[in-house]
């Protein structure tokens, strides 16, 4: 089975957001919508939006995020 390290979520879809990643592929990619690891992957950002809610997300989070380029900003907006 494939697997997404925790490090390579947040990269993927938080600190470097691009339609190159795998983990952007799992998302968009309307055939692989019906795979396991589409569900599994849709879960763990829910998870991990969870707990920013509940207080984890940094000031210095958000300031990466603002100093993304126009289209990292959109790709960050398709994930999030």
């Amino acid at each position: 089975m494939i697997e997404v390290e925790d490090n390579e979520l947040l990269n993927d879809t938080f600190n470097n957001p691009s339609r190159g990643t795998f983990v952007y592929l799992i998302l968009f990619d309307k055939s692989l919508s019906s795979l396991s690891i589409h569900k599994t992957i849709v879960n763990r950002l829910s998870q991990q939006w969870t707990k920013w809610e509940q207080g984890t997300l940094l000031a210095s989070d958000i300031r990466t995020w603002e100093n993304f380029p126009k289209e990292q900003k959109a790709i960050f907006h398709e994930i999030w």
